[in-house]
């Protein structure tokens, strides 16, 4: 037999309390920044073999998709975070000589045509530790220092603040590490601030953590590694879908008329 619930709808009234779309809406730089109110969730698709990413115990494997794991893309984006389209940068001729002529350019106290270049000579493969001076490090690539700062001042005009990292839909656990068997789930840092948690997604599909390394599936075993990025699997999005914990949110804050002007934290 259904409860009686008239007492607490009448206290609600007489107190003139607020649904709690009023609460998501006030605190929407947390819940809509980190993902938590997600656009899309969606498969991840390998566009080879066909299979989809899915949550296997303590990491994933791949299987096919009408079995697999849902996800959706989280945390916030950290200042100078790469936008999908710098992204292509990674992609890109590794061994273009310095902006602006044929220069070389200055790094790990030595001189290279390219910063590229740069990392290849730098010893015990110290990539990292030789890049500076004329190059930055960057998503696990060396590139030329006026390229660094142009994509921290598209990142720090950009009014996208979502998303970093890669979330299982209806769960705390995000990508984390990415090991020679895989990304590793781990509670999500919705501020997107652990860096083992930055995953971008390219747009040729190619999943690069912040490491340097893709996500890339092992070929006939239905497994997943941590792989150079030039000939890494490339993924994509299928059966796509808006939520319904934010479609419901969406359709309250267009019927209590609630402003994106209105303050948020």
């Amino acid at each position: 037999m259904a409860k009686d619930v008239s007492h607490a709808v009448r206290m609600n009234k007489d107190l003139e309390c607020k649904p709690f779309a009023y609460f998501l809406h006030r605190f929407r730089g947390i819940y809509k920044n980190s993902g938590m109110l997600p656009d899309q969730v969606f498969h991840i698709r390998s566009r080879s073999s066909k299979k989809c990413i899915s949550r296997n115990g303590g990491g994933y494997t791949m299987r096919d998709c009408n079995r697999a794991t849902k996800f959706h893309q989280a945390n916030m984006r950290p200042e100078g975070f790469p936008s999908q389209d710098d992204a292509a940068v990674f992609g890109g001729p590794r061994d273009a000589p310095k902006e602006g002529g044929n220069n070389p350019v200055v790094c790990g106290g030595h001189q290279a045509k390219s910063c590229a270049e740069c990392v290849r000579a730098a010893p015990h493969g110290d990539g990292a530790g030789w890049c500076h001076a004329d190059c930055a490090w960057v998503f696990g690539q060396c590139v030329d220092v006026s390229v660094a700062e142009q994509m921290e001042e598209r990142s720090k005009s950009d009014p996208q603040k979502c998303c970093s990292g890669i979330r299982d839909w209806n769960s705390l656990d995000c990508w984390d590490t990415l090991n020679n068997d895989g990304p590793s789930p781990y509670f999500c840092d919705v501020t997107g601030k652990n860096a083992n948690q930055q995953y971008i997604w390219a747009a040729d599909g190619r999943l690069r953590h912040w490491t340097g390394k893709c996500v890339s599936e092992v070929p006939k075993r239905d497994k997943l590694r941590s792989h150079d990025c030039a000939d890494s699997t490339e993924w994509e999005k299928i059966d796509i879908f808006e939520p319904p914990e934010t479609r419901i949110y969406n359709a309250d804050v267009k019927k209590l008329g609630l402003s994106e002007d209105s303050p948020d934290v």
